[in-house]
């Protein structure tokens, strides 16, 4: 069994209208650094500087989330002072309280993208 389809095709060319990207960006707001860990010393309760960064990072924001990774905007001190210690916690037996050992920087942050 075979279907036969006559078609004489579509020769026309579907116009959409410009889009400037930068004009709407431009108008968003800038994110704020969501770095809430208790081993960076940039802030005492919430960093109020501007996020230029998105990363993947290992812990939990409550006990008994299935969920061991969250992504975060970070500012570059933040970032910084998070990938400083987490490079201590390589190898380190019970380093994270769900009992991971980390063999590597990027079992516990990363990946890092540009915002």
């Amino acid at each position: 069994m075979s279907a036969e389809l006559e078609s004489e095709g579509s020769t026309g060319v579907l116009e959409r209208p410009v889009i400037d990207v930068a004009e709407i960006v431009g108008d968003m707001g800038a994110k704020a650094c969501q770095c809430l860990f208790v081993i960076c010393p940039c802030h005492e309760n919430r960093c109020d500087r501007q996020a230029k960064w998105a990363a993947r990072i290992h812990g939990w924001v409550q006990r008994g989330d299935p969920q061991h990774y969250k992504v975060y905007d970070l500012c570059d001190d933040c970032k910084r002072h998070i990938e400083e210690s987490v490079q201590q916690l390589v190898g380190i037996g019970g380093a994270c309280s769900c009992g991971m050992t980390g063999t590597s920087v990027s079992d516990y942050f990363g990946p890092v993208m540009p915002l």
